[in-house]
């Protein structure tokens, strides 16, 4: 009986493998077919935009579906080879891609909001919705309709309070991808879910001055290009004494 018995194991145990291994090929192989029709996809791409001044692309939804199908061919061959020489060309195009959009979707000049309160000013599209001023007159918030937001304001340093433990704190649930920390600023990004994180906080004084920036990843081949632009007018009108 127990001898039966262990070669039932045996034999479950068996075909169990094979089953898992037999379900572990079959999506290895779905995902190398899924890279080359990814891949088979951003030839077009490549076809199509290779001598195109993508500056002045008026053709913006299929802009929009060229660098979609990059995405795609990007997250998926990069599994399978990620030093393949398309997928490397598939970056370098994507980034391009991304500036074309932002400059056609954003022709507008940037706005400058300034707080007079804690001294600082920043640039903003004109096109964001502003939400009204805190009663304390500490910064704005603003937004637009796909989930993109922006916070800037200002705050007193407590006693016990640095540039370090602030930046950490501001960052405690965010996956970062970069952080660094200097003596009179700092700045960390990365991912919280399926959003872009972005903070930068100056030290002036006894004041923080704090930029947070949001947006879903979905919608990065826009703002990426766009908080590139706006980082750097960050800044503060008083200097540190």
């Amino acid at each position: 009986m127990k001898r039966i018995l262990i070669t039932l194991i045996f034999i479950f145990s068996t075909s169990f493998q094979a089953t898992e291994l037999t379900k572990v090929e079959q999506q290895m192989k779905q995902e190398f077919i899924d890279c080359l029709s990814a891949q088979n996809k951003s030839t077009e791409v490549y076809t199509n935009l290779k001598d195109k001044d993508l500056e002045t692309y008026s053709e913006l939804p299929k802009v929009k579906e060229y660098y979609n199908s990059l995405l795609l061919m990007i997250s998926r061959c990069q599994k399978v080879y990620a030093f393949n020489q398309d997928v490397k060309q598939g970056k370098k195009l994507k980034d391009r891609i991304g500036k074309a959009i932002i400059n056609l979707e954003h022709r507008n000049d940037l706005k400058e909001y300034c707080n007079s309160r804690f001294d600082f000013c920043i640039n903003y599209d004109e096109d964001f919705g502003i939400e009204p001023a805190s009663t304390n007159g500490d910064g704005r918030i603003f937004y637009a309709r796909d989930g993109f937001k922006m916070y800037v304001f200002g705050t007193h340093i407590t006693i016990d309070e640095s540039l370090k433990t602030e930046i950490e704190f501001r960052s405690e649930h965010i996956d970062i991808t970069y952080k660094k920390i200097t003596e009179n600023w700092a700045v960390v990004s990365g991912h919280q879910k399926n959003k872009v994180i972005y903070i930068k906080i100056l030290k002036i004084n006894n004041i923080f001055k704090i930029l947070e920036i949001e947006y879903p990843i979905e919608t990065q081949y826009k703002y990426n290009v766009l908080v590139e632009k706006i980082v750097p007018s960050f800044k503060s009108t008083t200097f540190a004494k």
